[in-house]
C-alpha cells in the first residue's frame, strides 16, 4: 500500500456524494469523511452498506462527520473532529453539498429562497473550506473541489439570451449561486496560489439523481437521457486524479473540458 489519501465529501448521504464515497472507497490507500447534516438521521442506505463494509475493525477507511453548511459552528466542529482521526491532515476536500431550489421564472423568485440558496451553496463551500484549510496546509496535495453546473456560466448563459432556454431565463437563485462558486474557486485559488494549491471547479454534467430529475420534472424534459451517478463520478475523479498545480483556477466538466466561466 502507498500513502494514505485522506478525502472529506460533503453532502455524502445521497446522490453524486454518496458515489464519491463508494468510489473513492475502492481504492485501498483512501479514507473519506462523509458528512451531512445530522448523523445518523441523513445516515441512508448506500452509506450503511458502506459503513459495514468501510467502517469495522478489517478495514477502518470511514467516517461519518455531522456538517450543516448552514451552521459555521457545525462546520468548525466537524473539523475539530476529523483533526482528532488524522491530525496528519487532509488532501482533497470536495465541496459537494447543496440544494436546488427557486425552480420558477426569475422575477417570481422570492428574498427568502434567494439567500437561503445563496446561504447554502456559496457562504457554506466557503467557511468549510476555510475551516479545513489549516488541514490541507498539512499536506502536499492540498486540493478543493467545488461541485460546480453549467448553469452557472456566465457565457453561456449570457450567450443565449432569446428567451427559449427555461434553463436560462429562470433558475436565478441556483444559477446565481454556481457563477458565484465560479468566482470563489477563483478568487481563492489566487489567494492560495503561492502556497501551492490546487482549486477547480467541475460541472459533472446532467445527473440522474433526486435533484437532477427535479429538474427535468420542472422543466418539463424527458428524463430519459441523463448520466447515472456512477458516470459522473468516475468522470470527475478521473479529472481530480490527474490535476496538477497548474489547473489551480480551472473550470471543468465531468470529462476533463475546460468551460468557460
Amino acid at each position: 500500500m502507498g500513502a494514505q489519501k485522506v478525502f472529506v465529501v460533503t453532502g455524502a448521504n445521497r446522490g453524486i456524494g454518496a458515489e464519491y464515497v463508494r468510489q473513492l472507497l475502492l481504492e485501498k490507500d483512501n479514507y473519506v469523511f462523509a458528512t451531512m447534516r445530522n448523523v445518523p438521521t441523513d445516515v441512508t442506505a448506500p452509506i450503511k452498506n458502506l459503513q459495514a463494509r468501510y467502517l469495522n475493525e478489517e478495514d477502518d477507511r470511514l467516517a461519518l462527520i455531522k456538517l450543516d453548511l448552514t451552521d459555521e459552528a457545525s462546520i468548525q466542529a466537524a473539523a475539530a473532529e476529523v483533526e482528532k482521526i488524522k491530525p496528519d491532515g487532509v488532501d482533497y476536500l470536495i465541496n459537494n453539498a447543496g440544494i436546488q431550489e427557486g425552480m420558477m421564472p426569475a422575477l417570481e423568485t422570492s428574498a427568502e429562497d434567494y439567500n437561503r440558496v445563496l446561504r447554502t451553496n456559496v457562504v457554506g463551500p466557503f467557511l468549510v473550506t476555510r475551516a479545513f484549510l489549516p488541514l490541507l496546509k498539512k499536506k502536499q496535495t492540498r486540493t478543493v473541489v467545488n461541485l460546480g453546473s453549467c448553469l452557472g456560466s456566465c457565457t453561456a448563459v449570457a450567450g443565449t439570451i432569446t428567451n427559449t432556454n427555461p434553463m436560462h431565463s429562470g433558475f436565478l437563485a441556483y444559477n446565481s449561486s454556481k457563477s458565484a462558486i465560479n468566482m470563489q474557486t477563483a478568487v481563492l485559488a489566487n489567494q492560495l496560489n503561492a502556497e501551492k494549491f490546487t482549486l477547480i471547479s467541475i460541472h459533472p454534467g446532467w445527473v440522474g439523481t433526486d435533484m437532477g430529475l427535479y429538474t427535468a420534472e420542472k422543466l418539463g424534459a424527458s428524463k430519459d437521457d441523463p448520466l447515472s451517478p456512477q458516470q459522473s463520478v468516475e468522470g470527475m475523479l478521473k479529472v481530480v486524479n490527474g490535476l496538477s498545480q497548474k489547473d489551480n483556477g480551472r473550470f471543468f466538466d465531468y470529462e476533463g473540458k475546460s468551460m468557460d466561466y
